[in-house]
């Protein structure tokens, strides 16, 4: 098997020659962001979407990409969620305890929106990750935290010792689920995400993850569930053991690939 991840620099006339020369082989492209969206992207990843064509298989991200992918030559496409990384994402408890945090990218969406709310509603809500610079001259309150990007134990430490963790969704992918929706319930703490009825087939809600569709219900879910310790450790508890149960790590990835091989 050849596996090309997000290869937008890898030629057309490479994987035809590769499938070529190499005749035993199976050629596999994923890409996790969302090369079709618009121009931007299409532009970027024109060398990914011409070559789909040459793969034996197009692994997609979300469920809205397999008919993207057919509609650009791919020959057979299977949808390949993200995962978690089960030697890294596990509980790390440390000292440093916060109520709620969301670990993520800015993006010009609704969810400044949602953490200003939270904010005001007296919710002590931290907020790490790239490309908050421009957010933190507006907003006061913002502006006092030190926003740093967060990798390996840092991240992981930061995500198990918060009681709620936020993930939100790229409106600007089209994402039903995020990488974080598998991270967070790893690491041992109560995932929070927008309702989506690809994570409601994913959690049982109100048993293994808390969905919102509104900022008003987002906050009040906040506030109900950090009043309410046992409900909180139960669901997150829930969703820990769901994550590696229905194995949504690397392995469980990696074996759902062989499967296609297989057959």
């Amino acid at each position: 098997m050849i596996f090309l991840w997000r290869c937008i620099d890898i030629l057309p006339l490479t994987l035809s020659r590769l499938r070529s020369e190499l005749p035993n082989s199976t050629i596999v492209v994923y890409h996790n962001d969302n090369p079709f969206t618009n121009f931007k992207d299409r532009l970027k990843c024109r060398h990914f979407l011409s070559g789909l064509r040459h793969a034996h298989v197009t692994a997609v991200y979300r469920p809205n990409n397999v008919e993207e992918a057919l509609a650009h030559g791919a020959q057979r496409v299977e949808l390949l969620l993200p995962s978690f990384i089960r030697d890294l994402h596990r509980p790390l408890r440390g000292m440093q305890k916060t109520d709620v945090i969301y670990v993520g990218h800015y993006e010009p969406d609704d969810r400044m929106d949602a953490l200003l709310a939270l904010h005001e509603a007296g919710v002590d809500v931290q907020v790490r990750g790239p490309g908050w610079q421009s957010v933190q001259k507006r907003h006061h309150w913002i502006s006092q935290q030190k926003i740093e990007r967060l990798w390996g134990d840092a991240y992981v430490s930061a995500l198990s010792n918060a009681r709620i963790a936020l993930a939100f969704l790229s409106k600007r992918h089209g994402d039903v689920y995020t990488r974080r929706c598998f991270e967070i319930p790893a690491c041992g703490s109560l995932l929070m995400a927008p309702r989506t009825p690809q994570l409601q087939e994913l959690f049982r809600e109100g048993v293994e993850a808390v969905f919102w569709s509104s900022t008003n219900e987002l906050v009040d879910k906040v506030i109900l569930y950090l009043s309410h310790e046992s409900d909180r450790a139960q669901i997150a508890a829930a969703g820990h053991r769901r994550v590696n149960d229905e194995g949504h790590d690397e392995y469980g990835r990696a074996a759902q690939v062989i499967n296609w091989l297989d057959k």
